[in-house]
């Protein structure tokens, strides 16, 4: 546990309030700057491009993104070497490019990643379960931003309203007992962040008095902690105080019975949404209710070992025709959506599913393979297995079958038992392989008790 963390634990929570608004402050000035302002404008006037003009865009932002690789990332001027990038243009000629890899960027990130001011970074959780750091510009970074406020303002959300956000951060103490405030508020933008950790059985009552109290004008967040709440308040006949726009989902699947449930509760829209921290191209849900890959956010190619991505939005760290570890599934190109969105429809989105392991201390309870952020990225693959409820085995495949220092498994040790709780034993197990199930898809958790 670094020194910023025990800091953080040890304050009352008011003051925990005060710290993460300025974090707010800080995240604020990078967010919603002239770049933003600028892309935002363009987003909107935009949005009703027919195809051709989309697919014209969309050929010129690569050509941009793929000479701005070549000349800047050492690793793009090895890996292209013999190739004649000026006559690469999206489409056929794009397949001449080879596929980035996963363990390619995790092995040559720091090749990969060009130089630039004040990079923002991401750590993304990833589906091989090995966390990813990727560093994003603030053009890019304001640029993703005002895609999605853009995205929520057909719904009625404008950026300033009361948001209630549901994630996997820390934000409270993993040992607050009941009675705690299990959420922390963000002033500078108006969100108030609500643990995940928590959700507890015993708790829920809390959360449902919170939100209630604090009336939010919309809820974003993963499908599976709304979908908690929503379940609660439904099972209890608890009536809401407030009504919000709409709620929207990401990082997770968002399955047909969340969707029908949560938009019951709350008497709103439920609206789904898919991208990446390492940046893939956005993927959004119109008023139709169908899912839109926007051609103005980079190119997706479908592939027998799973969907291929360029991201106009990674300057920072360039991904071209990277392996992203989901499958999108396209319909085709014929194939048109009323809401006057022209942009290709996405028939489904595989990959994004994870179970959760079981804690007697907290329940539920879903943990990303960011508790690797910190150790050497020596290690290919991990996976969870669970067959009791009181231990969780936590499988390594590493490079050279080494075995990590004692301390970087402690400090795995203690990113897990902080998410368990203390009941729970973690064992650690080096092994060859991990192989994959009968469906050909990787699953990062494994518990045979659900």
């Amino acid at each position: 546990m670094g020194l910023k963390e025990k800091v953080y634990n040890a304050s009352p929570s008011w003051c925990q309030d005060l710290l993460i608004s300025m974090y707010g402050m800080k995240l604020a000035s990078e967010r919603f700057g002239k770049t933003y302002q600028r892309f935002k404008q363009f987003y909107a006037e935009s949005d009703h491009w027919d195809l051709r003009q989309l697919k014209q865009y969309q050929q010129q932002a690569f050509t941009r993104l793929l000479r701005h690789a070549y000349a800047n990332s050492e690793f793009y001027r090895n890996y292209y070497q013999g190739l004649d990038i000026e006559a690469i243009t999206e489409g056929e000629s794009l397949k001449s490019l080879p596929v980035l890899e996963k363990q390619q960027l995790r092995e040559n990130v720091d090749k990969i990643r060009v130089p630039i001011h004040k990079p923002i970074f991401s750590v993304t959780g990833g589906t091989t379960g090995t966390p990813l750091k990727v560093a994003y510009t603030i053009d890019n970074f304001q640029e993703r931003q005002a895609y999605l406020a853009n995205f929520k303002e057909k719904f009625g959300v404008v950026h300033g309203m009361r948001r209630a956000t549901f994630s996997g951060r820390t934000i409270v103490p993993l040992q607050a007992a009941k009675g705690s405030n299990f959420w922390r508020y963000n002033r500078p933008i108006k969100q108030m962040l609500y643990s995940t950790f928590h959700m507890d059985e015993p708790n829920m009552m809390d959360y449902v008095n919170s939100i209630n109290k604090f009336k939010p004008q919309q809820i974003d967040g993963f499908p599976f902690a709304i979908h908690v709440l929503a379940d609660f308040i439904d099972r209890h006949s608890i009536p809401l105080q407030f009504k919000p726009l709409a709620i929207f989902t990401t990082a997770e699947t968002l399955y047909d019975y969340q969707k029908v449930l949560i938009s019951k509760v709350f008497d709103c829209p439920v609206i789904n949404q898919y991208a990446s921290s390492e940046g893939a191209p956005f993927i959004i849900e119109c008023s139709r209710g169908n899912l839109h890959y926007d051609l103005r956010t980079g190119i997706i190619e479908e592939d027998a070992e799973g969907a291929l991505v360029t991201s106009f939005t990674t300057y920072g760290t360039p991904l071209i025709r990277y392996r992203v570890g989901d499958s999108i599934i396209l319909e085709e190109e014929s194939t048109t959506c009323g809401c006057g969105n022209h942009n290709p429809l996405v028939k489904v989105i595989e990959g994004r599913t994870q179970d959760y392991l079981l804690s007697s201390d907290r329940g539920k309870v879903r943990i990303g393979s960011t508790i690797l952020k910190d150790v050497p990225p020596v290690v290919i693959k991990s996976q969870f297995v669970q067959t009791r409820i009181d231990e969780v085995e936590f499988k390594l495949v590493t490079q050279g079958n080494h075995r990590l220092e004692e301390k970087y498994e402690e400090t795995i040790r203690h990113e897990i038992q902080k998410r368990m709780g203390p009941a729970t034993k973690i064992r650690l197990n080096y092994v060859d392989k991990i192989d994959v199930e009968k469906n050909g898809k990787f699953r990062y958790i494994k518990n045979s008790l659900i």
